[in-house]
Protein backbone atom coordinates (compact mmCIF):
# COMPACT_ATOMS: atom_id res chain seq x y z
CA UNK A 1 0.00 0.00 0.00
CA UNK A 2 1.30 3.45 -0.86
CA UNK A 3 0.27 6.70 0.68
CA UNK A 4 0.93 10.19 -0.51
CA UNK A 5 1.54 13.02 1.88
CA UNK A 6 0.16 16.35 0.78
CA UNK A 7 1.19 19.67 2.25
CA UNK A 8 -1.71 21.44 3.91
CA UNK A 9 -3.17 24.47 2.11
CA UNK A 10 -1.59 27.83 2.85
CA UNK A 11 -2.81 31.34 3.60
CA UNK A 12 -0.79 34.52 4.16
CA UNK A 13 -1.59 37.62 6.18
CA UNK A 14 0.44 40.77 6.83
CA UNK A 15 1.45 41.46 10.42
CA UNK A 16 -0.61 44.12 12.20
CA UNK A 17 -3.32 44.17 9.51
CA UNK A 18 -7.03 44.17 10.21
CA UNK A 19 -7.56 40.66 8.91
CA UNK A 20 -10.75 39.36 7.31
CA UNK A 21 -12.48 36.06 7.75
CA UNK A 22 -10.90 32.80 6.63
CA UNK A 23 -13.04 30.84 4.17
CA UNK A 24 -12.49 27.07 4.07
CA UNK A 25 -13.72 24.50 1.53
CA UNK A 26 -13.35 21.26 3.54
CA UNK A 27 -13.90 18.12 1.49
CA UNK A 28 -14.02 14.38 1.95
CA UNK A 29 -13.23 12.40 -1.22
CA UNK A 30 -13.85 15.54 -3.28
CA UNK A 31 -17.27 16.32 -1.77
CA UNK A 32 -17.86 19.26 0.56
CA UNK A 33 -18.72 18.11 4.09
CA UNK A 34 -22.10 19.36 5.27
CA UNK A 35 -21.32 21.34 8.43
CA UNK A 36 -24.69 23.15 8.49
CA UNK A 37 -25.88 21.44 11.70
CA UNK A 38 -24.65 18.98 14.31
CA UNK A 39 -21.01 20.09 14.52
CA UNK A 40 -18.88 22.09 16.93
CA UNK A 41 -15.53 23.59 16.04
CA UNK A 42 -12.22 24.33 17.72
CA UNK A 43 -9.60 26.46 15.99
CA UNK A 44 -6.05 26.54 17.34
CA UNK A 45 -3.03 28.40 16.02
CA UNK A 46 0.53 27.63 17.00
CA UNK A 47 3.93 26.75 15.67
CA UNK A 48 4.82 23.11 15.01
CA UNK A 49 5.72 21.14 18.14
CA UNK A 50 4.67 24.02 20.42
CA UNK A 51 1.49 24.77 22.38
CA UNK A 52 -1.21 26.79 20.66
CA UNK A 53 -1.14 30.55 21.29
CA UNK A 54 -4.71 31.06 20.03
CA UNK A 55 -7.63 28.77 20.80
CA UNK A 56 -11.20 29.63 19.86
CA UNK A 57 -14.61 28.01 19.63
CA UNK A 58 -16.66 31.11 18.77
CA UNK A 59 -16.79 32.90 15.45
CA UNK A 60 -16.60 29.60 13.54
CA UNK A 61 -19.60 28.96 11.29
CA UNK A 62 -20.32 25.76 9.41
CA UNK A 63 -22.57 25.45 6.37
CA UNK A 64 -23.33 23.24 3.39
CA UNK A 65 -21.07 25.13 1.01
CA UNK A 66 -21.00 24.79 -2.74
CA UNK A 67 -18.58 24.89 -5.64
CA UNK A 68 -14.87 25.47 -5.19
CA UNK A 69 -12.56 28.18 -3.89
CA UNK A 70 -12.48 29.71 -7.37
CA UNK A 71 -16.24 29.89 -7.67
CA UNK A 72 -18.43 28.96 -4.74
CA UNK A 73 -19.46 29.26 -1.11
CA UNK A 74 -17.25 27.84 1.68
CA UNK A 75 -18.60 25.26 4.11
CA UNK A 76 -16.65 26.76 7.02
CA UNK A 77 -15.93 30.39 7.85
CA UNK A 78 -13.65 31.56 10.66
CA UNK A 79 -14.10 35.15 11.78
CA UNK A 80 -11.25 36.80 13.67
CA UNK A 81 -12.02 39.27 16.44
CA UNK A 82 -10.30 42.64 16.21
CA UNK A 83 -6.73 42.19 17.52
CA UNK A 84 -7.16 38.43 17.99
CA UNK A 85 -4.19 37.61 15.74
CA UNK A 86 -1.90 40.29 17.20
CA UNK A 87 0.01 37.65 19.21
CA UNK A 88 1.28 36.09 15.95
CA UNK A 89 4.70 37.36 14.99
CA UNK A 90 6.00 37.21 11.41
CA UNK A 91 6.86 33.64 10.48
CA UNK A 92 5.29 30.24 9.87
CA UNK A 93 2.28 29.09 11.88
CA UNK A 94 -0.27 26.28 11.69
CA UNK A 95 -4.04 26.68 11.95
CA UNK A 96 -5.53 23.42 13.19
CA UNK A 97 -9.30 23.03 12.91
CA UNK A 98 -11.12 20.29 14.81
CA UNK A 99 -14.71 19.57 13.78
CA UNK A 100 -16.55 17.40 16.30
CA UNK A 101 -19.76 15.65 15.24
CA UNK A 102 -22.25 16.21 18.07
CA UNK A 103 -24.04 12.85 17.58
CA UNK A 104 -21.06 10.64 18.46
CA UNK A 105 -18.22 13.08 19.34
CA UNK A 106 -16.09 11.78 16.45
CA UNK A 107 -13.56 14.31 15.21
CA UNK A 108 -12.24 15.48 11.88
CA UNK A 109 -9.04 17.53 11.84
CA UNK A 110 -7.53 19.76 9.21
CA UNK A 111 -4.44 21.95 9.12
CA UNK A 112 -3.77 25.10 7.15
CA UNK A 113 -0.31 26.62 6.91
CA UNK A 114 -0.32 30.28 7.92
CA UNK A 115 2.42 32.72 6.99
CA UNK A 116 2.51 36.06 8.78
CA UNK A 117 4.50 38.48 6.64
CA UNK A 118 6.23 41.53 8.11
CA UNK A 119 4.61 44.81 7.21
CA UNK A 120 6.43 47.36 5.07
CA UNK A 121 7.47 50.25 7.27
CA UNK A 122 6.54 53.76 6.23
CA UNK A 123 9.30 55.94 4.82
CA UNK A 124 10.23 58.66 7.28
CA UNK A 125 11.21 61.92 5.53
Amino acid sequence: MTSTLHRPPCVSYIDDADLGELEVWWTNCGDLIDFAAGWTFLVEIGQRWNPAVISKTTGVTGGTGSGTEDNGVPNLVIEWDLGELDVLTPGEWVIEITATRDADLKERKRQIRLTILPEVLALVP
